[in-house]
């Protein structure tokens, strides 16, 4: 079985899948929610606009040229001389008659001033001021903390594997409150000795706007092991992982976010056709996204019967999952949008991951039929 198939079954993005179920273009009405706790207050906008906390701070250097000062010279007088003129073939000095010589006048001179020419100030351009970060804030209407999904993975008939999806932590990281998203899927014991599953998936997820701080990837499938750390810092626009940086734009996603952000869209006025688009990162590039709604469609699975609306994810080229085929998901058709099938064609067979159990949920469930 192919290494990614625990994983992609329960995040809209990967493989191919069949076309055999009956799916209605005209939607089930949007199931509303009646009771008073499916009214969610606002989140406090003052916890919301928190800032990240992050320690680059940016230096800039400045140079100083000292003004160059120039002295002054003193002007100076010049006075014509006195010359005695002594007529030829005279013996007496009393002959010798003294006449003040006549100069013509030259204009005194000042001293010319040395130019000198001042050295321009240099200085560095004003970095431009970075566009202040917008810590969105979402209707957080779809998931809360303590909410534990259980899934049975079935290979044909057969469970091989079960999984299981959790909010089960709140807290500070660095000066933003988040809520850790936990993914484990895990090989039954009778399939092990096949092919033995334990992957786990970690995303601190921003508690106001979905989007993820920090990814953490644990893999271990046959033979295969990976380990992924991802942080993400969405203020400067940048991933770190295995010591690089990588520029990403904001709100970029991970795997596990990217589904807990589209839990929380709005598909009250989707129709047949539209498509709802995503991003997301993986190892060391980000990745198109694009959600195809299909219709919608009410089906039973071991926790019960849904009203659904089904979703194709369409992944490009280069993307996260080599693109084989075609992925179909199902979401309860109400506010909550909990994951109810998943299921997808393999080369023998077909695989699919079915809602077994709901816990953590304490309203009710408007997409649920009564029995």
């Amino acid at each position: 079985m192919n290494k990614y198939y625990f994983l992609v079954l329960f995040f809209v993005v990967t493989h191919s899948c069949s076309n055999e179920t009956d799916i209605s273009e005209n939607p089930i009405p949007y199931a509303k929610g009646t009771d008073s706790v499916d009214t969610i207050s606002k989140p406090d906008s003052s916890l919301a606009g928190q800032p990240f906390d992050t320690t680059a701070i940016a230096q800039f250097d400045s140079i100083r040229v000292d003004s160059l000062s120039v002295d002054q010279d003193d002007e100076e007088d010049t006075e014509s001389d006195s010359i005695a003129i002594v007529p030829s073939g005279s013996d007496s000095l009393q002959d010798v008659k003294t006449e003040k010589e006549i100069i013509p006048e030259t204009p005194i001179q000042k001293p010319i001033k040395p130019v000198v020419e001042k050295t321009p100030v240099i200085t560095k351009p004003k970095p431009k001021k970075p566009a202040e970060f917008d810590y969105r804030t979402m209707n957080l209407d779809a998931y809360r903390l303590g909410e534990k999904l259980t899934f049975d993975i079935r290979y044909g008939v057969i469970v091989a594997g079960t999984g299981v999806m959790t909010v089960d932590k709140e807290f500070v990281y660095k000066n933003r409150i988040v809520q850790r998203v936990f993914f484990e899927a895990k090989s039954t014991s009778a399939y092990s000795w096949i092919y033995k599953v334990e992957d786990q998936y970690v995303s601190y997820l921003d508690k106001y706007g979905i989007y993820p701080w920090k990814f953490i990837q644990k893999i271990r499938e046959g033979s295969y092991k990976k380990d992924t750390e991802v942080e993400f810092d969405q203020v400067r626009g940048i991933a770190f992982e295995r010591g690089k940086q990588y520029k990403i734009p904001s709100y970029t996603h991970d795997i596990i976010s990217a589904f807990y952000y589209f839990r929380n869209i709005d598909l009250k006025a989707a129709k047949p056709g539209s498509i709802i688009k995503l991003s997301n990162y993986s190892k060391g590039k980000v990745h198109p996204l694009d959600v195809r709604v299909v219709g919608w469609q009410k089906i039973k699975v071991p926790a019960g019967t849904f009203n659904c609306v089904v979703l194709e994810p369409m992944v490009k080229a280069g993307g996260l999952f080599k693109n084989e085929g075609t992925l179909f998901v199902w979401l309860t058709n109400d506010q909550l949008k909990i994951p109810v099938k998943v299921e997808t064609k393999v080369l023998i067979g077909s695989i699919s991951v079915e809602l077994s159990k709901i816990e953590g949920i304490n309203r009710s469930i408007p997409a649920k039929v009564s029995k």
